[in-house]
């Protein structure tokens, strides 16, 4: 646990304490079983040490739309086991259904935006009605409940109305984005082997169009699973259907006429009876070291936990705007539809956030009167630099009520710029969790302060802890998060993993001689005197020089305060007298690497961490590789580094980068 304090940034308002979800669910609990809550930490612990009341109140609260409710909240595992635990036994639900029987507001629910154009909007009833006009021809074509269907989209309104109809249909969605390239398409296709697949054959960034409808449109076309390809287009030309098995989808909507209710406006949905357990999404790993996990999440866990996350600890209320950066391969573009499911205003946004100008994001943000806005730390990093010493106008951005940060650790110094530049009275939730669990073991509170580098609590219903190797320890500084209870986000299965070896050794194998299985997560992380957490980096990338445990978020932390800096990746070289720690800088237009700043970066890191933490050698690179996602790729730069055969380069979205890495090998091979 951290020895001293942190700063605290900002303390909530009793007005906004008093009225937010976190009270008047902590008073909806209380009252239900006649029991007072002393503070946040009560509330937490009887949240995990009692799962069946938690759950079953929570989905109370939180207004789960069921077809039939549970005769059996929870049904636990085996001692000392955390798989196979049952949730809501009996209960049948659809997510479609959740998200579209809460909609009915005035005005557009949903828009679109490329970069600073407003593409298309929808309204409740239009986007009913589109639904269910799409989910009527996919019935006429065959579509069934447990289908794998599949859409090669951008992060378009096309792309919520296509996967509400499948899931409306009792179908298994998964995506991703079509700017990954045809090899990563390919293989996130091979192992899904969806029925029918939506995909756009062109896309957008910075103000450009990209054509890649040729090479996918055969790539479709080999795929023996594949029954109809469904071109989806926001253009007013449309491509016509050469191949065999494509159809349009505008002729798709109008397969099939309807007949609207003129009662409601509507067009009918016979929603899927589905099972709190049944199939819901496929969702990817980022396969940085491998192909990548095929994880497949529930139904009823997944909405659970959506809403719970939204509603009580990102405080998003009916009608509110909600819009977070994602495209559609991350984790996040499902928690951000779910979002539709509290009643909340989405927006969508295409394309880079700093085009036309540096601020275009912030600037949608303001003109959209978005009250929840998501981003990632690099756009922070980026705002930050652009913006040097000026701050947003006081009274911009005067809807925005909670920031939202995750793909990497928020460093401290992002938090004091977002609380002298951005806003003062914003509540900044740093947020961290992953595709393996579709949610966030830790995130915001909005009832309690934020402090200087830290997340503020882990998940209500996640049993959250710091572990070594020799046993659970909450007052380490730095340790293994880990989950020692079952949670109803918890991956069904793996596809191609009919025995669950692979979802094993995945999550529960890290710990061969303890005696209760935990979920070990992979991140490096350290509990707060404030009950918050750091997170180090991911664990499998730790340093360990002299047997020094070390995060790589403390090294970027540091480097960000040098302007020198632009970017950084820090790895271990491993040798047998121990690990030598090389740095790789990416350095601002026009500076170059010499003694001086050489010298300046080792003593800002043994000043501002310990000697221990200089590199052994510093190296200057023109860009850091990243995931599609915009995360660091560390672990594939080690293994780089270290003579380990790199896998599944698919996963690097800037594959070029990689050059400079190669030719520091070299130079290390023949330095060492």
């Amino acid at each position: 646990m951290r020895k001293e304090k942190t700063k605290k940034l900002w303390e909530p308002s009793q007005f906004r304490v008093q009225n937010s979800h976190m009270t008047l669910f902590t008073e909806f609990v209380s009252k239900k079983l006649d029991r007072h809550f002393q503070d946040w930490t009560e509330l937490h612990g009887w949240s995990v040490e009692c799962p069946d009341s938690f759950w079953g109140l929570a989905s109370e609260y939180l207004d789960i739309k069921w077809q039939e409710r549970a005769r059996q909240i929870y049904s636990p595992p085996k001692k000392g086991k955390m798989q196979g635990a049952t949730w809501f036994q009996g209960s049948y639900l659809n997510y479609a259904q959740n998200i579209l029987a809460s909609l009915f507001s005035e005005g557009e629910v949903l828009l679109e935006y490329e970069e600073s154009k407003k593409i298309s909007s929808r309204t409740a009833q239009e986007l009913w009605n589109r639904v269910a006009q799409l989910a009527s021809g996919l019935k006429a074509l065959g579509l069934k409940k447990g289908d794998s269907v599949a859409g090669v989209l951008s992060n378009t309104i096309e792309s919520v109305e296509a996967m509400l109809a499948v899931t409306s249909l009792g179908g298994v969605w998964s995506s991703c984005s079509p700017d990954f390239g045809l090899a990563a398409i390919s293989q996130r296709l091979l192992a899904s082997c969806p029925r029918f697949v939506f995909y756009c054959n062109t896309y957008s960034y910075k103000g450009k169009s990209f054509y890649c409808g040729s090479q996918l449109e055969l790539s479709l076309e080999q795929l023996l699973s594949v029954e109809k390809i469904i071109l989806v287009s926001s253009t007013e030309k449309q491509t016509p259907p050469v191949l065999k098995r494509k159809i349009l989808y505008e002729d798709l909507i109008f397969l099939k006429s309807l007949v609207i209710d003129p009662n409601t406006g509507l067009f009918p949905i016979d929603f899927e009876l589905l099972s709190f357990s049944d199939p819901l999404f496929i969702m990817f790993s980022s396969g940085t070291t491998g192909a990548p996990k095929c994880i497949v999440h529930g139904v009823g866990g997944t909405l659970l936990q959506h809403k719970k996350e939204l509603m009580l600890h990102s405080d998003l209320k009916v009608g509110e705007g909600f819009c977070f950066y994602t495209n559609t391969s991350w984790m996040m573009w499902n928690w951000m539809v779910s979002s539709l499911s509290v009643g909340a205003r989405v927006l969508l946004y295409n394309g880079a956030p700093s085009y036309p100008e540096p601020l275009t994001f912030w600037k949608i943000a303001e003109k959209e009167k978005i009250s929840i806005l998501g981003t990632s730390p690099t756009y922070l990093t980026y705002s930050k630099k652009f913006m040097e010493d000026t701050s947003f106008k006081e009274d911009f951005l005067a809807h925005l009520k909670t920031l939202l940060t995750t793909g990497s650790p928020l460093l401290p110094e992002h938090f004091r710029w977002v609380y002298s530049k951005v806003k003062k009275d914003i509540h900044l939730a740093s947020i961290s969790g992953g595709t393996d669990i579709l949610s966030c073991f830790v995130l915001g509170n909005p009832n309690i302060p934020v402090y200087e580098g830290e997340i503020q609590v882990a998940g209500l219903g996640m049993a959250v802890v710091a572990k070594k190797r020799e046993g659970i320890s909450s007052s380490e500084e730095k340790a293994e998060l880990v989950c020692t209870k079952p949670f109803v986000s918890m991956p069904l299965y793996f596809l191609n993993d009919p025995c669950g070896k692979k979802l094993t050794e995945a999550y529960f194998s890290f710990y061969p001689d303890s005696e209760d299985e935990v979920w070990r997560h992979g991140d490096y992380i350290e509990e707060t005197l404030h009950g918050g957490y750091i997170i180090h980096g991911r664990s499998d990338a730790t340093l360990n020089p002299n047997g020094i445990r070390m995060g790589t978020s403390e090294f970027y932390n540091v480097l960000e305060g040098l302007k020198e800096v632009e970017d950084a990746l820090v790895i271990a070289q491993k040798k047998p007298e121990g690990d030598k720690i090389i740095l790789f800088v990416v350095l601002v237009s026009g500076v170059q690497l010499n003694k001086i700043l050489e010298e300046k970066i080792l003593k800002k890191l043994a000043t501002d961490l310990t000697k221990r933490h200089s590199p052994h050698k510093i190296f200057q690179v023109k860009e850091i590789p990243y995931t599609q996602n915009g995360k660091k790729l560390e672990i594939l730069v080690s293994h780089l580094i270290n003579g380990v055969p790199l896998q599944n380069l698919n996963a690097v979205k800037n594959l070029e980068a990689l050059e400079d890495f190669e030719r520091c090998k070299v130079f290390l091979e023949e330095w060492t």
